[in-house]
């Protein structure tokens, strides 16, 4: 049984801690305002009759300190519940991420450090960790996957150059460092997920005024887990996304194509490998925005997602999604966000909600 706990466990640690270079905050020399968002959540989907769904409140902070240091905080609350398991509340865990600018030469360089606070649930009881185990997986896509994850921390280098008038190309490495935490209460055993390191690499061409395309290439190394007396080697992950955007005017176009795969790991005496703990994941994507007046933006979304099999939801599925996400400005320091998106495929249902940012 633990094998399968496992397996669980890796397929919801496959969310890096997010450490990116906050790029709007070097867009120009102009004060940048501190912002504040929030939002609202729903989300329920439905398989051969059965049901999960998650209510959740994500809260994020960015607080720039002049043009070459940035804060930003990320917490959340969720509630998941479905058939035939148990419901899971309460706090997820705090995301602390600090950002530095300098220049260095024709480019810039960014070196950040993100910290994961344990402040979310994390000793479930089974019953729990099963509703935990569910949420977690990929092809849900919920807005909180998980709760409490034990503490990380993550130090990032990133460093942007042009190459001519019209490329610019960056290079990026990390290190997180994830601490041991007790899953289950019943099991005194701690889980102990691997350390890893992520290099990445991307580019980026204005092909025109109007419109540009990036691609973005990166390679995690993965540690290896242990958890009592069974170690588990979960192999490495490559992602590569290319994306596409084009300016109409005050409308905004954006397509997006991303591959996602885990190599093959290494678990004595078990039937099931990285590869099917977390899935290949294959993700298609137009998202436009269209400016209705100066205060109001209607944008529509259209995904194709597909995931390889998987070893806790079953056969590879494909997903479609198509939605709206109106917005509208109602003072300078308030603006309303809202999203309604449907979802059919391998499985059916829908996300909708609503968010407030504020900004000072």
């Amino acid at each position: 049984m633990r094998h399968l706990l496992l397996f669980a466990l890796l397929a919801t640690l496959t969310a890096p801690l997010a450490v990116g270079q906050p790029t709007s905050l070097y867009a120009s020399a102009d004060r940048q305002p501190i912002r504040v968002s929030m939002e609202g959540l729903y989300q329920r989907f439905s398989d051969d009759g059965e049901d999960i769904s998650e209510f959740s409140v994500p809260l994020g902070i960015f607080l720039p300190i002049g043009n070459a240091v940035a804060l930003s905080l990320q917490t959340n609350y969720a509630s998941v519940s479905g058939s035939d398991v148990t419901t899971v509340s309460g706090l997820g865990d705090v995301q602390f991420v600090a950002s530095y600018f300098q220049p260095a030469g024709t480019g810039s360089v960014v070196f950040s450090v993100g910290v994961n606070a344990t402040t979310g649930q994390n000793a479930l009881s089974f019953q729990e960790f099963q509703t935990s185990a569910l949420a977690g997986q990929t092809a849900y896509d919920l807005r909180v996957p998980t709760f409490g994850q034990g503490i990380r921390v993550a130090p990032a280098v990133t460093y942007a150059f042009p190459a001519g008038d019209r490329l610019a190309l960056g290079l990026g490495a990390s290190y997180q460092y994830r601490g041991p935490y007790e899953p289950l209460e019943d099991l005194p055993d701690q889980y102990d997920p691997g350390e890893e390191v992520l290099l990445t690499a991307g580019a980026e061409l204005e092909i025109n005024p109007t419109s540009s395309f990036s691609v973005d290439l990166s390679y995690g190394i993965n540690g290896t887990d242990t958890w009592g007396a069974i170690t588990y080697e979960p192999g490495n992950t490559v992602t590569a996304t290319a994306q596409y955007l084009l300016y109409l005017g005050f409308h905004e176009i954006r397509t997006v194509a991303r591959y996602r795969a885990r190599g093959e790991g290494d678990l004595p005496d078990a039937s099931a490998t990285a590869e099917t703990a977390v899935p290949t994941q294959i993700l298609f994507m137009t998202d436009a925005r269209f400016q209705v007046t100066p205060t109001v933006e209607v944008g529509a979304l259209a995904r194709v997602r597909n995931y390889g099999e998987s070893a806790l939801i079953g056969d590879a599925l494909t997903l479609f999604d198509i939605g709206l996400t109106p917005s509208a400005v109602v003072t300078e320091q308030v603006a309303l966000t809202s999203r309604f998106v449907y979802t059919l495929g391998g499985f059916s249902g829908f996300t909708a909600g609503g968010g407030l940012r504020l900004s000072f």
